[in-house]
């Protein structure tokens, strides 16, 4: 499997500066003579063994290399048994591996076992998610996003955050993570002060073949996504820095993204409006760039009072943290039956662009769909993923709309709320 998925077109691969070893406290580990004697040969071989390479040409022999490696776990299995001894033989177990003595099964029994023994201990997961990044770069992200969550976030100072560090933004790099890669690269420049310029990959997680333009015209197909979880399903677009929580019943429509331009809309579930009537209201986004405010404000405005229509509100408010003017306009002319008169909301927010525009929305790379170029000589494949277009390097203006009717507006004005607290822009 390793020599199968290692490599890919947009990555150079090379040893980590922090070896795994750095993640066991070792004052846990015991202090006789003969475990440090075997400890100190571990550490010897750990520069042999804590990568994979297709050409061996060190001067210690590969086989040598893991007989030691053999015996040393074979001696923890002897020992009392806690959680550093443990992890230490998953280590040495993840190197067997690397040196094609040990299997991508095994490896990950091991691991599982020791998170249901251990449930508290984080470094298992980063454990896993360092073995990943040698061997299936589609498992990856989910280990350390799990390690982030109980570590209590990615730049959480502990004794283990600058080797951590180090290896997620490796890890987040090979899953296709970049702006993750990047968010852990600020906080290890932030530890240790070297300039970001100054890292390994920088040159790969800084430069990537899907970045958008914002002169570009992309179909609605790339403009817009599903993600479907057990828990919910959203529509998001990475293009434009927008997560929306849907529902699988509400109608949908949607477009591209063209002169600067985008929108997309949903149709809601029937709402009463009498004793025999009901209808639906209309949630949209629009986005747009190379405007300024005072476009959008005047688009607002127009919009709201064509037709006879008129602002009977508006006030400065936040969504989701983000400064927002909130307009509610009503529309006698119109809807002017069961409906009682249009009656709507119109929100315009600025959403500038930053450095980790977009987090939110990035996902793995599924290699297991990505197609590989033949074998190589030496029985390495390597891939061209077509990754999905990055967050516009802009700031985008949305206008917001409810498009409902006197009849039910508090109703669909709860209903828009609701869609709002669960929306994503970044």
């Amino acid at each position: 499997m390793k020599k199968l998925l290692c490599l890919c077109v947009f990555l150079i691969l090379s040893v980590s500066a922090f070896s795994q070893s750095n993640a066991i406290k070792k004052n846990k580990l015991p202090s006789k003579k003969e475990f440090k004697a075997q400890y100190e040969l571990f550490l010897e071989n750990e520069y042999f063994a804590d990568h994979w390479t297709p050409n061996w040409d060190y001067e210690k022999s590969k086989e040598t290399v893991a007989q030691e490696l053999k015996e040393f776990d074979e001696y923890l299995s002897t020992l009392k048994q806690n959680y550093e001894i443990s992890l230490l033989s998953l280590i040495v177990k993840t190197y067997l591996y690397n040196i094609d003595e040990y299997s991508f099964d095994q490896i990950v029994e091991y691991g599982s076992s020791l998170k249901d023994n251990y449930p508290k201990e984080y470094r298992t997961w980063w454990i896993m998610g360092r073995f990943y990044s040698n061997s299936s770069p589609s498992y990856i992200y989910p280990e350390y996003e799990t390690a982030v969550q109980m570590r209590g976030g990615v730049g959480k100072r502990d004794e283990w955050v600058i080797p951590f560090l180090w290896d997620y933004i490796y890890g987040c790099n090979m899953a296709g993570m970049r702006i993750h890669a990047r968010q852990g690269l600020n906080y290890y420049c932030q530890y240790t002060g070297m300039a970001p310029e100054d890292y390994m990959l920088y040159s790969v997680i800084y430069s990537d073949e899907s970045t958008a333009s914002v002169d570009g015209t992309y179909d609605m197909y790339d403009t817009w996504l599903f993600d479907q979880t057990e828990e919910e399903t959203r529509v998001y677009s990475s293009l434009l820095g927008v997560s929306i929580p849907v529902h699988g019943d509400w109608g949908m429509r949607a477009n591209g993204y063209q002169d600067g331009k985008s929108f997309i809309s949903f149709s809601s579930d029937p709402f009463p409006i009498s004793d025999t009537a009901q209808t639906r209201v209309t949630f949209s986004i629009f986005a747009f760039t190379n405007v300024d405010k005072n476009y959008v404000d005047t688009l607002t405005i127009n919009s709201a009072t064509r037709d006879g229509g008129k602002i009977i509100k508006k006030k400065r408010t936040t969504i989701n943290g983000i400064i927002a003017d909130y307009y509610i306009y009503e529309n006698l002319n119109l809807y002017n039956d069961v409906r009682n008169g249009m009656k709507g909301v119109t929100i315009v927010m600025a959403v500038p662009y930053t450095e980790f525009s977009g987090l939110s929305f990035e996902r793995p790379i599924d290699y297991n769909n990505a197609t590989a170029s033949a074998s190589t000589d030496d029985g390495m494949a390597y891939f061209r993923i077509n990754q999905k277009l990055n967050r516009l390097e802009t700031t985008i203006y949305f206008l917001i709309s409810l498009d409902a009717c006197n009849a039910c507006f508090d109703e669909a004005q709860d209903w828009m709320n609701s869609i709002l607290e669960g929306c994503i822009f970044e």
